[in-house]
């Protein structure tokens, strides 16, 4: 398969602390590529790198091959990297249909003199996007009216639009940052049914996740870190039995009981 991502060696330090060690990863297209491991040991840090959050202090990422390093987090987006963060980073006052559209900023062509004076374009390309927000708001599964506020929705609904807003940007991978966290069993069954169904739409996942069955359930294969080092690397079977990942991270308990901070 080809890796449409990779790190080399790419390390982060915040003062004497280095919260990413000289990770390498390669993620191939079209996979559900899981991030584990315990409270601290740099899953977040290391997406904030791919998403161009934070600068790379070593090392390089490439998407498809190409160095990505250097661009800015807009400029990764417009290539087609798309982040939800543990945090949902909506915009309260903004209606559901409203904040997914924010999310489609990077895809469209309209100029700004267009939109001043309402060219004919602008309103096509307005009428395009409400169409694709509204058929993203039924695919993540929300089913409240395109103009409620989202400042309202549930923990759970709030998470599925962040998800939205992802996706519409029409990524080529998106990267999940404890999408299922604080969400019922329900919702967390049906976080593990989308995630599988953007899949198969051709986008490439990256998951950090809390509750270790839905990792387990849903990923193609697992990167572990602990202390900012990538510690082992398989599919759920492996790192299940992985001696070094459970004297670190999974220890006597069971596996879906387990939180991985």
């Amino acid at each position: 398969m080809t890796h449409i991502l990779e790190t080399k060696a790419i390390t982060k330090r915040f003062g004497g602390l280095v919260a990413v060690d000289s990770v390498d990863l390669q993620v191939s297209k079209g996979e559900i590529r899981g991030l584990i491991g315990p409270n601290g040991s740099g899953k977040s840090t290391l997406l904030n790198l791919i998403s161009g959050v934070y600068p790379l202090d070593g090392g390089d990422i490439f998407l498809n091959g190409e160095s990505v390093s250097k661009l800015s987090p807009h400029e990764r987006a417009e290539k087609g990297i798309a982040r939800t963060f543990q945090n949902n980073r909506l915009f309260p006052s903004l209606s559901i249909l409203d904040n997914i559209m924010v999310g489609m900023h990077a895809r469209t062509k309209s100029e700004l003199h267009h939109t001043l004076f309402r060219h004919k374009m602008t309103k096509l390309e307005e009428e395009s996007c409400r169409k694709k927000a509204l058929d993203i708001m039924k695919f993540v599964g929300l089913k409240r009216g395109a103009d409620y506020t989202a400042g309202a929705l549930p923990h759970g609904e709030r998470r599925l639009l962040e998800i939205a807003r992802g996706l519409a940007l029409e990524p080529q991978i998106i990267l999940l940052d404890e999408p299922a966290t604080g969400m019922n069993p329900a919702e967390k069954e049906w976080m593990i049914e989308l995630t599988r169904n953007i899949r198969n739409t051709g986008i490439t996942v990256i998951l950090i996740e809390h509750n270790m069955r839905v990792v387990m359930e849903v990923c193609d294969r697992i990167t572990v870190l602990n202390f900012g080092r990538k510690i082992a690397e398989g599919n759920p079977q492996e790192i299940q039995t992985n001696p070094e990942v459970i004297e670190a991270y999974l220890g006597e308990e069971e596996p879906e009981d387990v939180i991985a901070g």
